[in-house]
């Protein structure tokens, strides 16, 4: 009897701690779907304003390589300054972290989710790297002051056919590319937004098959 009571006790406890995990597991789930969903937000919110930035930085470009800049630089330093940066992408990752931080990742029991997981987590600190590279291109933009008036063109009453500082072949070349590469680097960014956007429905339809959660 002793034995049968100390192994119901054994049975019991195993229950409960069983219980408790599994309890945890569907909060861990419940929380990921929340930060999931805010990135998608986010993510279509920042597609939208990065696409208007290529477009100025279009119309920059046919600036840049046109002639009027000589003597009216105006125009091309006011659509400069409006792509003189960019949005952060900030990852809703708290949950994300917390798995991994605490040892989370084993109360996850389905491995599809646990592998779609790691793939929506891969984009997001890849977005993070490409961003930390986008904040140190940006720079290289001090080199305005060679070719930019800034001082008169700042001045709302003196922005008329400003001539540019130097028409210098070569530092017109650089702001040239300079505006390129800034666009394909709000292109790339897009691109691992449009990712993590498709990885994280695909993690959301992975734990909604696995979990049913309401």
């Amino acid at each position: 009897m002793l034995f049968l009571a100390v192994f119901c006790g054994f049975l019991a406890e195993n229950l409960r701690e069983h219980k408790i995990e599994n309890d945890k597991e569907t909060q861990f789930m419940q929380s990921l779907v929340r930060d999931i969903k805010k990135d998608i937000l986010q993510g279509d919110s920042l597609h939208i304003q990065n696409l208007r930035s290529q477009k100025v930085c279009d119309s920059l470009l046919v600036l840049l390589s046109g002639k009027e800049i000589n003597n009216n630089s105006y125009p091309v330093y006011s659509l400069w300054h409006s792509v003189n940066g960019f949005t952060d992408f900030i990852p809703n990752d708290g949950t994300i972290q917390q798995l991994k931080n605490s040892g989370g990742l084993r109360l996850v029991r389905k491995q599809d989710v646990v592998d779609r997981l790691m793939d929506y987590n891969k984009v997001l600190e890849l977005i993070k790297i490409h961003q930390s590279a986008m904040n140190t291109y940006l720079f290289q933009q001090s080199r305005k002051t060679e070719l930019f008036d800034v001082v008169r063109l700042a001045n709302e009453n003196d922005r008329v056919n400003i001539p540019l500082l130097s028409n210098e072949k070569k530092l017109l070349g650089w702001s040239y590319e300079y505006v390129n590469g800034w666009k394909g680097l709000l292109d790339a960014l897009n691109f691992y937004v449009e990712e993590a956007k498709y990885r994280g429905k695909d993690l959301l339809q992975s734990i909604n098959n696995e979990y049913h959660l309401k």
